[in-house]
């Protein structure tokens, strides 16, 4: 029975391989033994097609017809790349030894996974740089001759074989290198060289000629021509007499007497915070406040080329809501007199000194000391002064010519100022000997009335300013002008910035337009001596650069001035001039003493041993009208055509300054009284130009950009001259000087 049932579980086990419809199974087994019969999911005799199964194949047909496609579309791909190297490879073969490298495109890739354990890691792990040290393309000698050698040939040892490239595809480069790539090796085996045998026969051409039969005729010598030439003598040409032109310059005439009646002792009031270094002063002017002197306080803005009956009142007033104060007025020449000393270190060392002091511009200059100014920028505090203005003494002030609207004694920022100067008024005065740095924001000037002065810097005996003694800040810091002040020129003989007699260093940086509308004005009037700080560090009671700004002057107009007016000088440094003599008032300096305003007298002369950029546009227009066809009556002179702006300077300098110039013996540095002879360690030197931006615009005509008198030697952007940019000082021009204004090309 065992057997039995062994014997049919094989016939089933056999059926079921040949039968994919039907599984062997035990249950399967029992089910024939009692059925007699199988259980099977389809009809194995069924002539029907099962739909599935037919889908299936056409599937399957599709994916193997795609498959064939795609491979015969790679094989003629790869058949192209055969092709496109076929003859590099050629030219390889050509060169000896070689290494032929299969494209990557002609490559195959597989992947596979083993199983099986080799207690170990592939032996050639990490020897692919060593079997195939270079995978680029070799590089063929660019000498054709030296291609084509044979490693057999006997000029094969004339090539050059001692460089070994492995990127060279020639064999003398390869000296040493392995001959194999990867796991390939070859056979070194050379071609025959093909020899051409050259060989050149002669044959010697046989020349049979007959000599020629010529028989020549009697050669007899011409006869000489008879000529007749009349050839008179030429007349001697007379030489043309040449007239060298006259050239006739029409310079401006200065005005070498500006007017300093000036005092700031009688005042209207104070803003001081006292002598202590940490205490700063901060005032601000209320909403809508002005300040009046020489004028109606009523009616401040007047009109001095038209003046009427009570324009002017030689009192001080305070102007709050159309009422002035005090009642009657007060009798002053200055209005306000502002110091405050915070963040000074005159009475300590660079070393010792940590308040941060610095020089910039208006936004980023530290300067600490006080801070002035109206309510805001739309609402800036007023100021409205005239002086004598009729020289007749009808508005003398407080025994003064001249009115000053703000004194300044130490460093502060005063902003959002307006200014409104009526003839024989200063706006700004500030203590030489105490330099102070000043930062000016918003500050609008509009200038009416002759002999007016923007910044008047007080003068002072060389007691006060060279050496350190008293109260005075000169030897410990260059005094600075830094920022934005806008000023309407509309009348004569003004100054803008007036430097007399000896002055402290000032670094004066101006970023403000001056417009000049009418002439004979100076925007700087050099009419004394500045010397150059720097090179007197250790005199004088220790000068020190105290807060390591620099100490050398500084005159660097960097936003030009506009002159519409005739007459005007940017830039003027005078001859020296007299000073208590006639024609000429006496001048009231600070720290006046015993021989010493005698020496100061010697200081009226334009010596400056700084740094210079003169800047200024010239005739580009007629009047502050930018439409205006002709000059106003102020900015035209004398007989000068109106529509035209003449006569202008750019520098003017007429102070003789040279090499040679003893400050000890020529300017008064030592007299019988005092003894400041180390002022000669600063030695006198040319007029130093560092650079200059004077242009001409279309109106212009007869001016001139520098003019030089009575052996005063201008050095410009010369590489001797000094440039001390690392402390804001002016920088080497180093481009062609132009006198155009390129930004006007069209």
């Amino acid at each position: 029975m065992t057997n039995n049932l062994r014997r049919l579980k094989k016939d089933l086990c056999s059926f079921a391989k040949k039968c994919r419809e039907f599984k062997y199974t035990d249950s399967a087994l029992i089910t024939f033994l009692i059925t007699g019969g199988v259980g099977i999911s389809n009809n194995l005799f069924s002539s029907e097609v099962d739909k599935s199964i037919e889908a299936q194949k056409q599937t399957i047909s599709t994916s193997i017809k795609d498959i064939h496609n795609q491979f015969t579309e790679a094989r003629k791909e790869n058949d192209k790349l055969l092709k496109n190297t076929n003859l590099e490879l050629i030219q390889l073969m050509e060169q000896g030894d070689h290494v032929v490298k299969s494209p990557w495109s002609s490559w195959q890739y597989g992947a596979n996974e083993f199983t099986n354990n080799w207690n170990g890691t592939y032996k050639g792990r990490g020897d692919k740089k060593e079997k195939y040290p270079y995978e680029g393309i070799f590089q063929r000698d660019s000498n054709k001759f030296n291609r084509y050698v044979s490693p057999i040939s006997r000029n094969y040892g004339a090539l050059s074989s001692s460089t070994v490239n492995p990127k060279s595809a020639s064999s003398n480069n390869r000296t040493g290198l392995k001959t194999s790539y990867g796991i390939e090796s070859s056979v070194k085996v050379e071609e025959p060289i093909t020899s051409l045998e050259l060989s050149a026969g002669i044959k010697p051409r046989m020349i049979n000629k007959q000599p020629l039969n010529i028989t020549l005729g009697p050669v007899n010598a011409p006869n000489a021509p008879v000529l007749s030439i009349s050839a008179p003598t030429p007349i001697a040409a007379a030489p043309p007499t040449i007239v060298p032109p006259t050239v006739t310059l029409n310079l401006p005439k200065p005005n070498t007497k500006p007017f300093n009646d000036f005092s700031f002792s009688a005042r209207y009031g104070d803003y001081d915070s006292g002598g202590s270094t940490t205490a700063f002063l901060n005032k601000t002017e209320v909403a809508g406040r002005s300040y009046t002197l020489g004028v109606n306080p009523n009616n401040p803005n007047i009109d001095p080329d038209n003046l009427q009956t009570g324009d002017l009142n030689n009192k001080a007033y305070e102007v709050q809501g159309g009422v002035a104060s005090p009642s009657g007025g007060k009798v002053v020449s200055a209005i306000w007199r502002i110091n405050s000393k915070g963040g000074s270190c005159r009475t300590l060392t660079p070393a010792t000194c940590h308040t941060g002091i610095t020089e910039g511009d208006e936004n980023t200059a530290v300067v600490k000391g006080f801070t002035y100014g109206g309510a805001s920028t739309t609402d800036p505090v007023k100021f409205y002064v005239a002086g004598d203005i009729n020289d007749d003494g009808s508005n003398i002030l407080a025994g003064k010519k001249g009115g000053i609207a703000l004194h300044t004694v130490w460093n502060g920022t005063l902003h959002d100022i307006e200014g409104h100067l009526k003839g024989r008024a200063a706006m700004f005065s500030i203590e030489t000997w105490h330099a102070p740095k000043l930062v000016f924001k918003n500050i609008k000037l509009d200038i009416e009335g002759n002999e007016n002065t923007i910044f008047y810097l007080y003068p002072s005996s060389y007691y006060g300013v060279v050496q350190n003694s008293g109260d005075y800040n000169s030897f410990a810091q260059r005094g600075a002008f830094i920022g934005h002040v806008d000023a309407n020129i509309k009348s004569q003989k003004n100054a803008i910035y007036s430097v007399m007699g000896l002055s402290g260093s000032f670094n004066i940086t101006s970023t403000g337009t001056y417009k000049l509308e009418g002439g004979n004005n100076l925007v700087y009037s050099g009419l004394g001596y500045s010397p150059n700080f720097e090179n007197l560090i250790g005199q004088g009671g220790n000068i020190v650069d105290m807060y390591g700004t620099g100490m050398t002057p500084i005159v660097n107009l960097k936003t030009a001035p506009e002159s519409y007016g005739d007459g005007n000088v940017i830039m003027y440094f005078s001859d020296l001039l007299p000073d208590a003599a006639a024609g000429y008032s006496y001048t009231t300096i600070y720290n006046d003493g015993a021989n010493r305003h005698d020496s100061w007298k010697k200081t009226k002369i334009g010596i400056h041993q700084g740094e210079l950029k003169p800047s200024a546009r010239i005739g580009e227009q007629l009047a502050l009208n930018s439409s205006a066809t002709t000059q106003t009556s102020a900015g035209n002179i004398g007989s000068g055509d109106n529509k035209y702006v003449e006569n202008n300077v750019g520098i003017l300098a007429q102070s003789g300054q040279r090499a040679g110039i003893i400050p000890s013996a020529d300017l008064g540095a030592v007299d019988p009284t005092n003894n400041f002879a180390y002022v000669d360690k600063d030695k006198v030197h040319a007029l130093y130009v560092n650079d200059i931006d004077v242009t001409f615009g279309k109106y212009s005509k007869g001016n001139i950009m520098i003019a030089s008198e009575r052996g005063t030697q201008v050095d410009v952007a010369m590489p001797t001259n000094s440039h001390t940019e690392a402390k804001n000082g002016i920088a080497l021009r180093t481009d062609a000087i132009v006198d155009y204004n390129k930004s006007c090309i069209i």
